[in-house]
């Protein structure tokens, strides 16, 4: 299920992919002095725009895109960008095989096609969050169970703008997610992907990821970042071992970045944490 492409085009780079998807950072400098020329989406894509205002025609519509929004495009969809005052914009476009938008789709059982009817969703304050996970993403800053997890949110969060409401947390639905922590209590120390998480208890991926959330309160990949913290904070209190083998011992292979969350959630980096708590 992943998707194959050639090199990427000018002004486009890889940013990151997985399972059926593939995030390209895409740059544009036309101006309004440019004429627009038509393209079209190779596949389904929903794009984060990170900078730069610009309108977007397609057979969806028309939109004026600013910093936030998210430009949908179908399969095929021919459209056009045009820079009609501003100079310029950079985007992350999100791409999603036939295969992973089937299975996103079969969790709302409204949508009669896997395609979308609108050609953006504006910038709301709830999505502020995604769009600078976005920007870490482009950056590489965003490990790999974070990123997939972003993809999975933009296509979902796509597709529920066409549907509706979210259902309610059912027995069955604790019953799973709590097989599933047990297993990431068990593995917390190793690298785990939605993929292997959502098939220990049946489910698609982004399925399994709004179920998670919604019994959980919080995603699999901050859920397991928490754990691995505090797993770390008890080894820290007990005094023995170097912080280096504690950061390793809990998943994380990169010290100044264990110090930067263990900072974060305690107040104060391991070494000062465990000799206050000596």
């Amino acid at each position: 299920m992943l998707i194959e492409k050639d090199k990427p085009a000018p002004g486009e780079r890889l940013a990151a992919a997985g399972d059926g998807w593939r995030a390209v950072e895409v740059t544009c400098d036309a101006g309004p002095a440019d004429r627009p020329f038509e393209e079209a989406h190779e596949d389904l894509s929903v794009s984060a725009v990170l900078d730069g205002v610009f309108a977007y025609r397609s057979g969806l519509g028309r939109a004026l895109m600013t910093p936030g929004s998210l430009l949908l495009g179908n399969p095929g969809g021919a459209y056009r960008c045009s820079h009609e005052v501003c100079r310029g914009d950079r985007c992350l476009a999100f791409q999603f095989s036939a295969e992973l938008v089937e299975e996103t789709v079969a969790d709302f059982g409204g949508l009669r096609r896997p395609v979308f009817s609108r050609p953006r969703l504006p910038p709301v304050a709830e999505r502020a969050g995604r769009l600078h996970a976005a920007r870490r993403l482009a950056g590489g800053k965003l490990p790999g169970l974070a990123s997939e997890a972003l993809a999975l949110d933009l296509l979902g969060a796509a597709f529920s703008s066409e549907e509706g409401v979210e259902p309610a947390v059912t027995s069955r639905d604790e019953r799973r997610i709590a097989a599933v922590l047990d297993y990431m209590h068990a593995h917390h120390d190793e690298r785990l992907g939605l993929g292997d998480l959502a098939k220990l208890v049946g489910l698609g991926r982004h399925q399994f990821l709004r179920v998670f959330r919604r019994v959980v309160g919080q995603s699999p990949h901050a859920y397991l970042i928490g754990y691995r913290l505090a797993r770390a904070a008890v080894a820290l209190d007990a005094g023995s071992g170097r912080v280096i083998d504690i950061a390793l011992d809990n998943g994380f292979s990169d010290l100044s970045e264990f110090t930067r969350r263990f900072r974060d959630a305690f107040g104060r980096p391991p070494a000062a944490y465990r000799n206050k708590a000596g």
